[in-house]
């Protein structure tokens, strides 16, 4: 059984096949959540929403997809502020791991940070506006399609395998997940 859900900027109950199927299915999860930037139809079920920015209000980064012939990475700025208190969902929930001692950076600027340093990239020529683009064959594949995400919260169960943090891991994962 499932007793919670996050839903990350994504909207099932209407993108996947029989919205009808998929509303009850959600609606009989004891506690949802979505971060959205619209009152969607997922949105709508869920007992609380937290808005997030709109792609031209927030920090991202923007990669080619996987097995792609060429590797593309670069940043997308913010050239708008947020409205109120609209704040990145990975801000969020890397507050969230904060609060859990899970070890993880800060905020989600500090993760880009440390994926472009992981790519061997400077972080102020993609600030403004540099994108870093190679043939796939270049790079050791293995290694780029492992994000930075995934080897910090990779690293974080390694550190630790008590029950403690075993439950602080179970907590934290379906936070990751969109």
């Amino acid at each position: 059984d499932v007793n919670m859900a996050i839903f990350y900027e994504a909207n099932p109950a209407y993108a996947l096949p029989d919205p009808a199927s998929v509303a009850d299915k959600i609606r009989a999860i004891p506690f949802k959540l979505s971060f959205a930037s619209f009152l969607d139809e997922t949105a709508t079920l869920c007992d609380l929403v937290l808005p997030t920015p709109l792609g031209l209000e927030k920090l991202d980064d923007i990669e080619s997809p996987q097995g792609c012939g060429k590797v593309f990475y670069a940043l997308a700025r913010p050239l708008a502020e947020a409205p109120g208190q609209c704040r990145h969902g990975a801000d969020v929930i890397l507050e969230l791991a904060a609060a859990l001692d899970m070890g993880l950076p800060a905020s989600y600027e500090a993760v880009l940070r440390k994926k472009a340093q992981d790519m061997s990239l400077s972080w102020i020529s993609l600030s403004r506006g540099q994108s870093f683009e190679r043939p796939a064959q270049e790079l050791d594949a293995a290694n780029f399609a492992l994000t930075t995400v995934e080897k910090l919260l990779f690293s974080s169960v390694r550190v630790s395998r008590s029950a403690s943090a075993t439950g602080r891991l179970a907590a934290l994962a379906p936070l990751c997940c969109h």
